[in-house]
């Protein structure tokens, strides 16, 4: 994979490999706690909000997009 001078410019994997961001936090705050996850809208939402506030959105994404990029770089080399 080439050298991307901005590590937060965008990269285009299958859609397959990418969640939505509100989903992968939920799923991320949820296996931290290590309890059931609330999926309605509300508590969907609030977890956001609280993320955002608490800088787990920022390593949530960062976490989401280190995997999905590990996740590529398999598909590609088993690809090739």
């Amino acid at each position: 994979m080439p050298h991307v001078a901005n590590p937060l410019s965008s990269v285009k994997l299958p859609a397959a490999l990418v969640q939505p961001a509100p989903e992968a936090i939920a799923r991320y705050d949820a296996r931290q706690r290590g309890g059931a996850l609330d999926e309605s809208l509300d508590a969907i939402e609030s977890r956001f909000v609280d993320a955002e506030t608490s800088g787990r959105l920022v390593q949530a994404v960062r976490s989401t997009v280190s995997a999905n990029r590990q996740k590529a770089d398999a598909a590609l080399q088993r690809a090739a």
